[in-house]
């Protein structure tokens, strides 16, 4: 689940835009704000894996780019960010002449400091806090889509020990294959289907107590319900809580459930109409209030109808 953060102010002499890790589509963001003649300013807030380095743009590459402002900072600290921010601010542009009017997360893991990073700079557009780990770590997801029974979920448990595996697929009833995967794990990285006992617990051991996709020791891997079916990942966009979906895709996936291919569905096809409103209220569940929202969800399609269930 990715937000794009706005808030509207007081206008300022000069707004300010900041881009939190920028990875992704970057520059087509920097080009927009450009053109809005916004004051850009990169935030570097999770650390940067040596082997990651290559995908991240340099500072020479942003500035180029017409970036005004980088903050490297890499210590994965919202206050140290809003601190580094306003003194930023203050030193530039004295006198309250600029104010930050959009948080912009531009990668995974930049998700999860978006809202926050928002809500203490005053902006009060922003999605949730109290939904914030719902919207990142997979379990807490499922718990707020479930709510009592409203929405279906795949069952599911946690493991902090190799030697739960056996007695947990027992007692939630399940049937190989199934699912171990890191919680806040992303793109498929820590995510295996198990086909027996043995490729379970090799899979929590390779989890458990390991640097995860985002960087940060793994202190439980999530067991998971295996659904059979096609694969659809649907897009949306959010503001003021209103949900848009703008785009979904049909997945093709590997055994080892890895990307194999993908083909765009229009949202309007009756026969993705559950796939869309289950989607909707995924997105609402895990407070996507404002921003883009990906959601991934599996259905069977139904020959008699042509619907996806």
């Amino acid at each position: 689940i990715i937000p794009l953060l706005f808030a509207l102010k007081t206008m300022a002499s000069k707004q300010a835009i900041l881009l939190m890790d920028p990875v992704t589509e970057w520059n087509r963001v920097v080009q927009a704000a450009n053109e809005k003649n916004m004051v850009t300013i990169a935030v570097f807030i999770s650390p940067i894996e040596d082997r990651m380095r290559k995908f991240h743009p340099t500072v020479k590459a942003l500035k180029e780019s017409g970036v005004d402002h980088v903050l490297d900072l890499q210590d994965r600290d919202c206050y140290n960010c809003v601190h580094s921010v306003q003194h930023l601010m203050k030193k530039s542009y004295p006198g309250g002449g600029c104010s930050v009017e959009a948080v912009v997360p531009l990668s995974e893991t930049a998700v999860e400091f978006s809202d926050i990073v928002a809500a203490m700079l005053g902006n009060s557009c922003h999605n949730p806090l109290h939904l914030t780990t719902s919207r990142r770590d997979k379990g807490f997801m499922k718990e707020a889509v479930h709510q009592g029974g409203k929405n279906r979920v795949t069952a599911f448990a946690r493991l902090g020990r190799v030697e739960d595996v056996r007695e947990t697929i027992h007692k939630l009833n399940l049937t190989y294959p199934v699912v171990i995967k890191t919680p806040q794990g992303f793109s498929t990285s820590g995510v295996y289907i198990c086909q027996n006992i043995i490729d379970a617990e090799t899979a929590t051991r390779t989890i458990l107590n390991k640097a995860g996709p985002d960087g940060r020791n793994v202190e439980s891997a999530l067991l998971e319900e295996f659904i059979e079916g096609t694969e659809f990942a649907v897009n949306l966009m959010a503001c003021k809580g209103k949900l848009v979906v703008t785009d979904v895709w049909k997945y093709v996936k590997t055994e080892s459930a890895r990307y194999s291919q993908a083909d765009i569905c229009d949202p309007l096809d009756p026969s993705l109409k559950h796939i869309v409103e289950y989607s909707q209220r995924v997105a609402e569940a895990v407070g996507l209030d404002y921003g883009a929202g990906h959601v991934e969800v599996k259905a069977m399609q139904d020959f008699k109808t042509g619907l996806y269930i």
